[in-house]
């Protein structure tokens, strides 16, 4: 623990912020290249290696596994190296692995491989959203998690935009220099974190950004949440997990394979949306921040169930392009609100452990859904029935979200 004093910086040039950056393209990467660039890579990988919809939906669901074990491995990495090095060192590996699905072979390679992914991924993100608790005071934490999330929109326009015409260009084995090119870009985002990443304030003579008046601010509220809110919680993401993993893995597939668009076409929707959620992490922080937690989630979850949805309905491309809006104006914002939340509950102190522990719920919702929604699709030989059962999902989600209880009532 540092001996020199701390002082508080104004908060719009906190370095805080400069470790909010760090943190989105800790995201951009683990997730959005990492997980999310698979939608936009997979109809040209299913053609070549061939894979079938179950065998899709099947490795998505080993990046899933993989990430699970790494949100629980977090627990034990962290206390040993700290966050800086747990983030950097699992971009690293986030980077070769990509690297290494561009040389894969067939559905076996691919499967163990991005499982890596996933592993590698899930340690670095889960602890990503907990350095902010650290970072920031209860007054900032929703806005600083928001604008985190966010780096997952940047790597889906990215995505949308470049991906496609890497296709164009070179033909058939496209694909394999796109997962060249995210893993060489991984790289350098890895080599960031480590230069920047910082585990306390206290390393850099500060204290939290935020008011510094509140004893809630810093501490939490409960400090130790008790198991009945921890399960609320891990619910409520694993509903999460469960529906915008199948809308995210199969959205590019359908339009490809059920609506009769071009991969350049799906990806300006795939860009469109990752434009969209640019806005949702910030705005639903904010809204968290300003009105509360729960209300903030119910209404991302009504959200969420339109877009499902509107992508069931035969409606054209207007009922698409209404479908990509609406999931992107809600978009990452059930990570950014829960990150805040658990500090709320937990405190900064706890914020990596209870994290982990609800991410565990997350990541079996992840695990489950693509799977599942694979499979309903090669039995019913349409994406429709798999999209109205997440929007039916989604609509418990908005009740048992109003459920959750204030953080002076949790138990």
């Amino acid at each position: 623990m540092s001996t020199h004093s701390t002082t508080q910086e104004p908060v719009w040039r906190h370095y805080g912020w400069i470790i909010t950056v760090a943190c989105t393209i800790c995201v951009a990467v683990s997730l959005g290249f990492g997980r999310f660039a698979l939608g936009m890579l997979l109809p040209a990988m299913g053609e070549a290696l061939p894979l079938d919809y179950a065998e899709m939906g099947f490795v998505s669901t080993g990046n899933f596994v993989g990430y699970t074990i790494g949100v629980m491995a977090a627990a034990w990495v962290v206390p040993a190296i700290g966050e800086r090095w747990t983030i950097s060192s699992g971009l690293m590996i986030v980077a070769f692995s990509l690297l290494a699905v561009g040389q894969t072979t067939g559905f076996a390679s691919i499967l163990i491989i991005y499982s890596v992914t996933g592993l590698a991924g899930g340690c670095a993100n889960v602890t990503a959203l907990g350095l902010v608790s650290h970072w920031f005071t209860r007054q900032l934490r929703g806005r600083a998690a928001g604008f985190q999330v966010s780096g997952s929109s940047l790597a889906i326009m990215f995505s949308g935009l470049v991906l496609p015409q890497i296709n164009l260009i070179v033909g058939p084995d496209g694909w394999r220099d796109g997962w060249m090119l995210l893993g060489g870009l991984s790289v350098l985002g890895a080599v960031f974190a480590s230069v920047v990443l910082r585990d306390r304030p206290e390393d850099k003579g500060l204290e939290p950004a935020g008011a510094s008046d509140d004893p809630e601010a810093t501490t939490g509220v409960c400090g130790h949440p008790g198991t009945r809110t921890v399960a609320h919680l891990g619910t409520i993401y694993f509903f999460f997990g469960m529906t915008y993993s199948v809308y995210l893995t199969f959205m590019v597939t359908s339009l490809v394979e059920e609506r009769g668009l071009s991969e350049v076409s799906a990806g300006n929707f795939w860009s469109t949306l990752g434009l969209m959620t640019l806005i949702s992490g910030p705005l639903f922080g904010f809204l968290s921040d300003r009105y509360g937690r729960r209300q903030a989630l119910a209404t991302a979850f009504a959200v969420y169930g339109t877009a499902y949805a509107l992508a069931a309905i035969d409606g054209g491309a207007n009922s698409q392009w209404a479908s990509v809006v609406a999931f992107g104006v809600a978009g990452w914002s059930i990570p950014a609100i829960l990150g805040a939340a658990v500090g709320d509950y937990a405190g900064p102190r706890n914020a990596v452990r209870i994290l982990g522990t609800i991410t565990v719920a997350f990541s079996l919702g992840q695990v489950t859904g693509p799977a599942l929604g694979g499979l309903l699709a090669e039995w019913t030989n349409s994406f429709a029935p798999g999209y109205w059962a997440i929007a039916t999902t989604a609509g418990v989600a908005v009740l048992i979200s109003l459920a959750l209880p204030l953080p002076e009532d949790a138990t």
